[in-house]
């Protein structure tokens, strides 16, 4: 057993910063004062508490819910015109250097963490467009195709060690003139809740948008994708 005792004229550090703040290590901590075991750093964002007990690795304490919702989006390109069934949906339809895949932030406690996807919504601002969408799920980049309208490949063996699982979206609906949505959760076909692992040093999960239908979406508007974790 490992035991760090912090005496009590320790001068321990608190920093406050935001969750996309690197935080400061015995190695680098920049300007501000180098982290001592028993040093503080709130998430002014999350409002997660984490501390240090070695002055290089930080993890949550004082997690007042377990509960966490991550947003995200993208304007999709569209211009080619009809998806066929099996195509990615995507920021990019040309080029494989700017077409990216969808990142969602922060989705563990600590970087290697655990938890399940509960619930996940997809809103499309193409009102009246409602194709079966599915996102694959990985804990790190693919190396999949995510060139919007080119056939999926995910997922594929090379990712494997990557792979989370995936999310089969029920048909998007418009209730009137509004945008297309569908929310999937335990109680609904799917495939929630869904367990994830971080990878080491990674607090992040990616995903890839597949179409199962043949659709049209307008060029250029966006899809937003609200995914709700529960931490372990």
């Amino acid at each position: 057993m490992a035991i760090t005792v912090i005496s009590g004229q320790a001068r321990t550090t608190k920093y406050i910063g935001a969750s996309t703040d690197t935080k400061p290590t015995l190695a680098s901590h920049g300007a501000v004062p180098t982290p001592v075991p028993g040093s503080t750093f709130l998430e002014y964002d999350t409002r997660t508490m984490y501390i240090t007990h070695d002055g290089t690795n930080w993890v949550a304490k004082d997690v007042q819910t377990s509960a966490k919702e991550i947003r995200t989006s993208k304007v999709i390109d569209g211009g080619l015109g009809a998806y066929a069934a099996n195509d990615v949906v995507s920021n990019e339809d040309c080029c494989s250097t700017t077409a990216t895949c969808w990142t969602f932030e922060n989705v563990a406690r600590e970087n290697g963490g655990t938890g399940e996807i509960r619930a996940a919504i997809l809103v499309s601002e193409s009102e009246g467009i409602v194709p079966l969408l599915t996102f694959f799920f990985f804990n790190a980049i693919p190396t999949s195709n995510l060139i919007d309208n080119a056939p999926n490949t995910a997922p594929d063996c090379a990712d494997i060690l990557k792979f989370i699982g995936k999310v089969d979206f029920t048909a998007l609906e418009s209730l009137g003139t509004t945008d297309s949505m569908s929310i999937i959760t335990p109680s609904t076909p799917g495939g929630l809740p869904l367990p994830f692992k971080c990878a080491a040093g990674d607090r992040n999960i990616y995903a890839i948008l597949v179409t199962r239908t043949i659709f049209t979406q307008s060029a250029s508007d966006d899809i937003y994708a609200i995914l709700s974790v529960e931490w372990d």
